[in-house]
């Protein structure tokens, strides 16, 4: 989301209820998901945020599929500023299926998780008490966020090294022994 967000608008995290937020997106792309960048800006309180990713099920969240957790990276609120976190890269995204991602907080923290300024909108529920599921809202300001994706196309198919150095190796010795 760098410059993609809106600055003054978003959705509270945490808070006195413990509010979580999560929001329904299509994977643009297949492949591994390699990191998460997230326009999420700290109140004060507890900087422990945990962002979690979901498989999407008949509309609604899912199988967890990866969960990370972190503290003291967050950006202060109305700073302008998101932030990047690496991912494990072993969760597998297929171009043109639903996903959710969401997050929530620790006790005693507050964040805003801010909206994009692109004019997206999506579907979005939040709970209580560190829960997902109190409603779904079709017509919501997407957060912002993005996760970022490695070429799966790049990485040599494991059963091709060992013919590759076989190859090399057998040319060498073919060629001394001549």
């Amino acid at each position: 989301p760098d410059g993609t967000f809106d600055n003054s608008s978003g959705w509270i995290i945490g808070g006195s209820h413990g509010f979580a937020q999560a929001y329904e997106f299509t994977a643009s792309e297949s492949g591994f998901a390699e990191d998460l960048t997230a326009a999420l800006q700290s109140h004060g309180g507890t900087r422990s945020v945990t962002v979690s990713l979901f498989s999407s099920l008949d509309g609604n969240l899912g199988t967890l599929l990866e969960e990370i957790t972190f503290t003291d990276e967050m950006p202060d609120y109305l700073s302008g500023l998101a932030m990047t976190v690496e991912l494990s890269g072993t969760t597998y995204l297929e171009a043109g299926q639903s996903y959710w991602l969401g997050a929530r907080v620790a006790p005693g923290g507050s964040v805003t998780w801010m909206q994009n300024n692109t004019g997206a909108t999506g579907r979005r529920t939040a709970g209580k008490f560190g829960g997902y599921t109190g409603f779904i809202s079709d017509t919501q300001n997407a957060a912002a966020f993005r996760i970022g994706i490695f070429d799966t196309q790049t990485i040599p198919e494991p059963t091709l090294l060992p013919l590759l150095f076989v190859g090399v190796f057998g040319g060498f010795a073919y060629r001394k022994r001549r």
